[in-house]
């Protein structure tokens, strides 16, 4: 009797020590940037970021939340949001500013997904508090973006839908 006594006290004081670190939830915030024809520098094009125009950079931001169904399987859902944008007008490439186009979209993501934990360190500087840790996963799940391209014609953004 005191043995089961016992494993049933040390099994709940476990799951209760467990439960604190359970639920997790934060914010995001980043940027967000086009990458394409649009813009860029002289020539006609060149590879990767290089005719990327950082001013046109803005604020992406998100949240999410995430619950842990047991140390290596958790739950994850967030949103996302980011506007990306683009403009000949900024191009030294007389083709590009001839041309005259410019267009900015509105991002929304939502989003659900499963995440699978492979291996955890969790106390990854030795400093006894957690600080620093390390996570490897793999996850699945399902997401929805909702996104509405408009153009600017004569100071005017019209839908392109």
């Amino acid at each position: 009797m005191k043995r089961t006594l016992l494993t049933a006290t040390i099994a709940l004081f476990t799951l209760t020590l467990s439960a604190q670190y359970r639920i997790d939830w934060g914010f995001k915030l980043g940027g967000a940037n086009y990458l394409g024809e649009m813009g860029g520098d002289d020539g006609t094009r060149r590879d990767f970021v290089y005719d990327m125009k950082l001013n046109q950079t803005n604020v992406s931001a998100g949240a999410f939340f995430r619950y842990r169904l047991t140390q290596k399987v958790a739950f994850n859902t967030g949103f996302n949001y980011g506007r990306i944008q683009g403009s000949d007008a900024l191009s030294q490439n007389p083709g590009r500013v001839g041309r005259n186009l410019s267009f900015r979209n509105d991002l929304f993501e939502l989003y659900a997904r499963a995440d699978i934990y492979l291996y955890s360190i969790y106390d990854l500087g030795h400093r006894r508090g957690n600080r620093w840790a390390f996570h490897s996963y793999v996850f699945m799940g399902v997401a929805g973006v909702y996104h509405n391209p408009k153009a600017e014609l004569d100071g005017v953004w019209h839908d392109l839908r």
